[in-house]
């Protein structure tokens, strides 16, 4: 079975997760770029225990998407993966393409998922930015340089600057 969850740096590392985002941000703060302090006030802004799934919680991923984190979770149930960051920019959609590269191709055979397992990206608010799967991503270069995606039979316009072809 794939692993459950990665975070992906803005430098596009992928961190895998074994518990909850959250947890390893705890546990680690300093690999995200955050102190312990802040994350011990955060909690205690929201009156909530450290490591629960609350406000507290949702800031401090806020933050580090913010910060250009890629935060992403596999569904069994559903084979696919949701993808969320702040913005789809250059960084992200490099980061992206490394991490479906990856993820179908080099990754050691317990995580290896089929090219054709869905992802779907979304912003920080949920708002859905792409629905596909991994092939998609993977078979076009023009993703992570930010050209038209097609296909399905639909033509997937994802980026601010993208070349339509006739």
């Amino acid at each position: 079975m794939p692993q459950p969850a990665y975070w992906l740096s803005p430098y596009g590392k992928a961190i895998p997760v074994d518990e909850r985002h959250i947890t390893l941000v705890i546990t680690d703060p300093e690999k995200f770029g955050l102190d312990a302090d802040y994350i011990k006030s955060t909690y205690k802004k929201y009156k909530e225990k450290m490591n629960t799934e609350g406000k507290a919680r949702e800031e401090i991923i806020v933050e580090l998407m913010k910060k250009g984190w890629i935060r992403i979770r596999y569904v069994p149930n559903f084979d696919a993966y949701t993808i969320q960051m702040n913005a789809l920019n250059h960084a992200a959609k490099e980061s992206i393409y490394d991490f479906a590269v990856g993820v179908t191709r080099k990754f050691p055979k317990p995580d290896r998922v089929s090219k054709y397992t869905g992802v779907k990206l979304m912003d920080m608010k949920g708002n859905l930015l792409f629905s596909g799967d991994l092939n998609d991503i993977t078979s076009f270069r023009a993703f992570a340089e930010g050209y038209t995606i097609t296909g399905k039979g639909m033509e997937y316009c994802l980026f601010e600057n993208f070349t339509k072809e006739e």
